[in-house]
């Protein structure tokens, strides 16, 4: 977005939970919660050279929740199955806006699937 401003991806696992929509296409309990994040690095601390952060004070970024992708619905209205998004990158523009593509894919596991999903950013 700029050179301090970010689009970031929190993504967590867990197995025994079931993420709506995937244990239909897996029959495996599993959950992947994956949200957007909106950061800025102006007037973080830049940790980059430290060996650890322990003891030290440190101003974090700035972030604020873009989507949670949990609340996402396919055109039937039932929840969009998540896998495990690993990318994103911005896409080509549609009807003037431009898109935001996720991805996941399959770490050549059965129980998992590719997935590219496209939003559109005001």
């Amino acid at each position: 977005l700029s050179a301090h401003e970010f689009i970031v991806i929190e993504r967590a696992y867990a197995v025994g939970a079931v993420t709506p929509g995937v244990a239909a296409l897996t029959q495996l309990p599993t959950s992947n919660t994956i949200k957007l994040y909106r950061i800025d690095t102006q007037g973080a601390t830049d940790v980059s050279g430290w060996p650890s952060i322990k003891g030290r004070e440190v101003v974090p970024v700035q972030r604020k929740l873009l989507l949670d992708l949990s609340t996402l619905k396919n055109d039937d209205g039932s929840v969009l199955a998540l896998d495990n998004i690993e990318g994103i990158t911005f896409g080509p523009e549609v009807d003037g806006k431009r898109t935001l593509i996720l991805v996941s894919d399959n770490n050549f596991n059965p129980a998992q699937f590719t997935q590219f999903i496209a939003l559109t950013v005001d």
